[in-house]
Order: structure tokens, then C-alpha cells, then sequence
């Protein structure tokens, strides 16, 4: 599964399928599709050869109105995201859980998390739900112009990863970290830079280089 988002105000959930074609050409016609897997020593009709391709089919299979248009998403993987050390804390976020991070006009950053249904079908994954937002006094709020974008910039596990990098419409950057509150995941920030008189207009992490190569492995 993958998602997007984006003006519409929602984050869709979308199913991938891949399915083998044979492509049969016909002479003065033009090539005919069979869903049929053609034998390698097969000739077509007409006398070409048949050819086997893949056709990836997109589907839509849940939709999320988050009321909101979403300027930044992120996916967390298992590295990037607090780790659960009790029996609460699995209950409310499993390692196989599927975890994102959002932002945009309502100035709030939000962790969502789809949970794997059993099934093998498209309907693989639970429809999203909320995990955690940013308080309202902390939050730089839909009347200041919202967020921008949002990035991740720790490469480390530590129980208050990772560190998120969030960009306002007064172009000031904030510091977010993300961890347990008992059984309750919750932001904290972690420090703020004032943007000024400066504009940001694009924002890429660079990691250490020896950290990343020692942490990749």
C-alpha cells in the first residue's frame, strides 16, 4: 500500500496489483492482450511472438477527510518512531503498524497509524487513525498561516526519537520530539529558530556522514 494527500483535505489509502499480460501481435490490427501467461517457445497469431508484461494497477481503497490542506507527509519506519515498552504502550502502537506524520493550513503537526487487518486482499490496512497531535498552545495555528513542511532529521532510537523539523508560514523553524507519556504519545518541543526577515523556501537534512554509514548497517 502506499498514500498521498494533498489540496483536497484528505490522505488516501491506496492498494497496488500487479497483474502478467501476454501481448499477442496480430498482424494489421495491432497488438492483443491476453491475461493469459503465454509458454516461452509460443508464437502468436500472425506469426509474431508472444510477449509477457506486467500491468500495475492503482486502487483506491480508503479515504481520510482530515479537513486541512496537507502540506508535508512523512513515513516513520520502525527506526524513526517511539519505541512501545510495555503492554499499554503495544496496545496503542504495534511494530507492525503503519505510522505517519502530517502537517499543513491548520498549523498542527499530527501522527496517524494503520494497522495491518489480517487480510490478503487490498484491504490490507486498517483505515488511518489519529496517534498523536501537536497541544494547542504549542501548535503555531491555522490563523498565523500554518505549516509549510516538515522533516526528519534524527537518525537515532532513543525513547524521545526521532526529531522533526517543522516550517511555519513566518518562516520560523521548530524542533519536535515525540515519545510516551504513560500509554499516550505525545510532542514536546524541543527548541525554535526565528525566521526573521528570511524566507525559506526549501529545507533538506543532511546527516552526519559516519553516523549515517554506522546506523545504516
Amino acid at each position: 500500500v502506499f498514500f498521498s494527500s494533498g489540496r483536497d483535505s484528505v490522505i488516501n489509502t491506496w492498494s497496488i496489483s500487479e497483474e502478467e499480460v501476454e501481448i499477442v501481435p496480430d498482424a494489421g490490427k495491432g497488438p492483443k492482450r491476453k491475461k493469459k501467461k503465454a509458454s516461452k517457445d509460443d508464437d502468436g497469431a500472425g506469426g509474431g511472438r508472444a510477449e509477457v508484461s506486467v500491468r500495475v494497477t492503482y486502487c483506491r481503497i480508503r479515504t481520510l477527510p482530515v479537513y486541512e490542506q496537507v502540506e508535508s507527509m512523512i513515513l516513520l519506519s520502525r527506526r524513526f518512531r517511539p519505541v512501545s515498552e510495555t503492554k499499554d504502550q503495544q496496545e496503542v502502537l504495534d511494530k507492525k503498524d503503519i505510522v505517519l506524520s502530517t502537517c499543513g493550513t491548520k498549523g498542527v503537526v499530527r501522527l496517524w497509524k494503520a494497522s495491518h487487518t489480517g487480510s490478503d486482499g487490498p484491504l490490507v490496512v486498517s483505515e488511518l487513525s489519529l496517534l498523536a497531535s501537536q497541544s494547542e498552545k504549542e501548535a503555531f495555528g491555522e490563523d498565523n498561516g500554518g505549516y509549510t513542511s516538515l522533516h526528519l532529521t534524527s537518525l537515532s532510537t532513543t525513547h524521545w526519537s526521532p526529531l522533526l523539523v517543522v516550517v511555519d508560514a513566518e518562516h520560523n523553524m521548530t524542533y519536535l520530539r515525540m515519545g510516551w507519556k504513560g500509554s499516550t504519545l505525545v510532542f514536546s518541543t524541543d527548541r525554535s529558530i526565528v525566521g526573521h526577515n528570511g524566507e525559506i523556501l526549501d529545507l533538506s537534512v543532511v546527516p552526519k556522514g559516519d553516523k549515517l554509514v554506522e546506523e545504516g548497517d
